[in-house]
């Protein structure tokens, strides 16, 4: 999965993992970059936590599509875990203790598998014993930097309008978020050139 975060919490993913998250099939994504705030950092040093490479602080994050641009969806951070198996993109500058972040981010993982699938969990290291949990790890794309546990998801509901470009007069179809107050932001197929449509339903 190609993940890409272009802004602060706003995350690129693919149509296939935003239903894998829809239903429950995946509820952590993993990302290759996520942006830390020092806001964060601070917060998170000052708590209680055993490890400062696992992160408690709830954030609000949105989802969009990579093949459309839309946004898709929204979900909360529950916990994020610092795995950092991609070193190169390690930019953070606080100490940290990988094996026991991975070893607790798999643990965590395991617990609410367990949970999803009303198993008894194995208590002695059962996340390392399982072949059916290893199944799930190599399912979910286990890895990569960021570990996000995500609650409290909300899919968007889209409808396709026709609106006529004010510039080259083109019809053509666009896609807005359905109960929202605002502007959709487009680029004619026609001219290329953008503009906004307020729209209210």
């Amino acid at each position: 999965m190609e993940n890409a975060v272009k802004q602060v919490n706003i995350i690129t993913i693919e149509s296939s993992d935003w239903e894998k998250i829809l239903n429950g099939e995946k509820w952590v994504l993993f990302l290759e970059k996520y942006f830390i705030s020092e806001e964060q950092k601070i917060e998170d040093s000052e708590s209680d936590c055993l490890n400062q490479g696992i992160i408690f602080d709830p954030k609000k994050i949105y989802f969009e599509d990579k093949e459309s641009g839309l946004i898709v969806g929204e979900a909360w951070t529950d916990i994020i875990y610092c795995l950092f198996y991609d070193k190169k993109n390690n930019t953070n500058d606080w100490t940290y203790d990988l094996p026991y972040v991975r070893n607790e981010a798999i643990k965590r993982l395991y617990y609410s598998w367990c949970e999803n699938k009303s198993l008894k969990p194995n208590h002695k290291e059962g996340w390392f014993k399982s072949k059916k949990f290893s199944s799930c790890l190599e399912k979910i794309g286990w890895g990569s930097n960021y570990a996000l546990f995500l609650m409290d998801i909300v899919a968007y509901e889209y409808e396709a309008i026709s609106v006529e470009c004010p510039w080259c007069e083109r019809e053509q179809k666009i896609y807005a978020q359905k109960q929202t107050l605002g502007r959709t932001s487009h680029k004619c197929e026609g001219c290329g050139i953008s503009f906004a449509i307020w729209h209210l339903f």
